[in-house]
């Protein structure tokens, strides 16, 4: 390093002169800091909507999490041994007669996630993961996808090219034919089962005549929803570039519109507390304390539809934070934070440090995301104009 410079957020000196490091720095740790072992926690704690990983969908990471839960289910309830292993492996609390119910509760979630990823029933949801299963046995392209060279999975990088080839050749060929595989399926199995056992299955898909006299009979009727996910998957093409921008961005643009919420709160304890309380004391009244402090049952509504913005945007959004926001959240902040009533007041007071960057970050990024999308829409339509 040739120059120095003042960190804006702690003050702290940053880089050397004459290519020598100032001693309050440090060489960045390069190696894989990713937490061992499964880190999902419980299945109450999983996230209520179908959000995207790294590289992966919705639905395909909802598959793969699907897959992994059927194996540990397995593992629990036909190996002993394994068993005990698990147990280490799980941060959570669970007995280990429990174990079973633990991972089985966890798939039911995935599957949840699933169907309302895809747009589908929870029944199309599980055929769904049986036809990623079959061209797993059947296809079984090992070679040719370039998981062969990815068998340690010992390193961050390694895993996550496991996880793409997976992907690539599994899940993604089974969710661009998404309706008519299931179609197929569906068939084979109107064709396998009886009429006289399973009437009502084949009432669903209207497969026999309902009497004209029977009331309401529309409301055995199946229909599949149409949902977003649906639609990304249905229109893979560059000819609608907004669209497909939209989609791409749609767990953090549908976050943009709890905003006002959530700066009208920010705005609301700066104003009550600014200069009034420091961090000790800031830390030390909860969000329950604050709300039985409102003698006025308006001002206790108002604010707790404030909280529920910010905690909303947040299970949309907190997975896309170390990587979108400009604002730097701590790993701590984002694996505790729960925005409850026990959570300190001091993480809802906007500052650059401590917990309050929580709700910085968080509107850092949704402002940005939205003002990166109007500026993609305006670029898009001035092209068009100029081509008309």
């Amino acid at each position: 390093p040739m120059q120095e410079y003042s960190c804006p957020q702690c003050g702290s000196t940053i880089g050397g002169k004459d290519h020598i490091l100032n001693p309050s720095n440090r060489v960045a740790r390069t190696n894989d800091a990713t937490q061992t072992g499964y880190c999902l926690g419980g299945p109450g704690q999983r996230e209520a909507l179908p959000t995207p990983e790294r590289t992966l969908s919705p639905a395909a990471c909802a598959i793969l999490r699907a897959l992994m839960h059927c194996s540990l289910i397995w593992a629990s309830c036909n190996n002993e041994t394994a068993t005990e292993g698990l147990l280490d492996l799980i941060y959570s609390q669970v007995r280990p007669r429990e174990m079973s119910k633990f991972f089985w509760q966890h798939l039911e979630h995935d599957i949840n996630i699933l169907s309302c990823a895809t747009g589908k029933s929870k029944d199309e949801a599980c055929l769904l993961l049986h036809l990623v299963l079959r061209d797993v046995v059947m296809k079984n392209p090992v070679q040719s996808s370039g998981m062969d060279t990815c068998s340690t999975l010992l390193t961050k990088e390694a895993r996550e090219k496991w996880e793409k080839c997976f992907n690539d050749a599994y899940i993604q060929p089974t969710l661009k034919q998404l309706d008519k595989s299931l179609t197929e399926a569906t068939q084979l199995l109107l064709n396998d089962k009886k009429e006289d056992r399973d009437r009502l299955f084949y009432l669903v898909y209207e497969r026999v005549t309902v009497s004209p006299n029977t009331i309401l009979p529309h409301l055995w009727s199946y229909r599949s929803r149409i949902t977003l996910e649906h639609l990304s998957q249905t229109l893979k093409t560059s000819k609608h570039p907004i669209l497909n921008e939209f989609l791409k961005q749609e767990p953090i643009l549908r976050a943009t519109q709890y905003i006002p919420g959530i700066v009208q709160l920010q705005q609301q304890l700066h104003d009550l507390y600014h200069r009034r309380l420091d961090k000790t004391e800031a830390a030390q009244i909860t969000v329950g304390d604050f709300v039985r402090g409102l003698k006025i049952e308006h001002k206790k509504k108002l604010f707790l539809k404030k909280m529920n913005c910010v905690k909303t945007a947040w299970t949309l959004v907190k997975d896309k934070l170390p990587e979108y926001a400009r604002v730097r959240v701590p790993p701590e902040y984002l694996q505790k934070v729960t925005w409850d009533d026990s959570l300190p007041l001091s993480y809802l007071i906007p500052t650059l440090t401590g917990p309050g960057v929580c709700t910085v970050a968080l509107v850092d990024l949704l402002v940005g995301a939205h003002n990166d999308f109007m500026e993609k829409c305006h670029s898009e339509l001035k092209k068009k104009q100029k081509t008309e």
